[in-house]
């Protein structure tokens, strides 16, 4: 139902979870791959350097981002949010 898939990308995106995690989750609820293409173009409409920048500024913004080894702390942290490299990097 794509009604309730894009309910649920909303949703999750609220949370501040990043695209990863948004598939990684439909795929635990057994989300068909049909579904999940017109989830990826979903996902793809929305801005993510938007987000993560709100989230450096405000969750990560402890983090001194000019020293090298707080910044890959940062960036891991995202990650696990479920945000891509490539994405964290344009921010």
């Amino acid at each position: 139902d794509k009604g309730w898939l894009a309910n649920f990308i909303r949703q999750e995106s609220a949370r501040k979870h990043g695209t990863m995690v948004i598939l990684q989750k439909l795929r635990q609820k057994g989300v068909p791959e049909g579904l999940m293409d017109d989830a990826i173009g979903l996902l793809e409409k929305e801005m993510p350097e938007e987000q993560i920048a709100k989230l450096i500024e405000t969750r990560y913004r402890k983090y001194d981002l000019k020293d090298s080894r707080q910044r890959e702390k940062a960036i891991a942290a995202l990650m696990r949010r479920g945000y891509r490299y490539e994405d964290i990097k344009e921010v």
